[in-house]
């Protein structure tokens, strides 16, 4: 599976923007990705190799005013990098602009 199917883009919401600061990244993943397949696919996306990687998921939700649309269950990694390492996500636009 290519790296740039497994991390399926960064999760922006207040909570994981307040974690960039502790170096924490959080990454919609795919279903069947495990920790090893994370680590290895942000190393060969961004090039820092993780400190570690936890995942979790986001429940089922209501999308719309009368309950009628969910959003489906997702798969999500709470990625955390070295102290001294930066990480910029539009890299990866460009990586996913070369596989197509």
């Amino acid at each position: 599976m290519l790296a740039s199917h497994i991390l399926k883009y960064p999760l922006v919401s207040e909570k994981a923007i307040g974690q960039e600061k502790a170096k924490k990244f959080v990454f919609v993943i795919s279903g069947d990705a495990n920790k090893g397949q994370v680590k290895d696919a942000f190393k060969q996306l961004y090039g820092i190799l993780p400190k570690s990687v936890n995942i979790g998921y986001l429940p089922v939700k209501a999308r719309s005013k009368d309950g009628a649309q969910k959003r489906d269950k997702q798969k999500k990694a709470i990625i955390t990098i070295p102290a001294n390492a930066k990480v910029d996500l539009q890299q990866v636009k460009e990586y996913r602009a070369k596989v197509k």
